[in-house]
């Protein structure tokens, strides 16, 4: 297992503008983010909301066997939103998290998942919510996949 620095810190409160969720094999996760993160900055930009993070994914269940999640994705903003039908909004309050930073491509970050899960066992942590993916850097900007970071998020007791 590749060693991460996993840290313990506070997130939120934070408010996002959220797609549907969505159950979907692993292999369709891009092409779904595709599609909701731009028509998600639309939806902020239309309602004039302030987006002060970068697009994320909420991953709400995952079946091992069959390697399908329900995946939603999500785009911070520090209004609140509208729903609109469409669209939900989602207000996380502040909450304890393990953090893991991953580099290298959207594929490999199961891994920072599976090192995140051991050090709460190790450290007798309790897992209390759905983790996220927070996806840092822009591939449009970066184009060597090693050089994308993504954060990976699980709240914590």
């Amino acid at each position: 297992m590749i060693p991460y620095d996993i840290v313990e810190t506070e997130f939120g409160p934070q408010n996002f503008l959220a797609a549907p969720k969505q159950m979907m094999n692993v292999a369709e996760i891009t092409e779904y983010f595709m599609k909701w993160f731009p028509a998600l900055a639309e939806e902020a930009k239309r309602q004039q909301l302030h987006v002060n993070g970068q697009p994320s994914g909420f991953y709400s269940l995952w079946d091992e066997a069959t390697h399908t999640t329900e995946v939603q994705a999500v785009m911070p903003v520090q209004d609140p939103a509208l729903e609109n039908g469409e669209f939900t909004v989602i207000g996380l309050p502040a909450t304890r998290v393990l953090r893991a930073s991953f580099y290298g491509p959207y594929e490999g970050t199961s891994a920072a998942h599976a090192a995140i899960d051991k050090f709460a066992r190790d450290n007798s942590y309790t897992i209390t919510g759905i983790p996220w993916e927070t996806y840092v850097t822009d591939p449009a900007e970066e184009p060597d996949p090693e050089g994308w970071l993504t954060e990976v998020y699980y709240p914590v007791a």
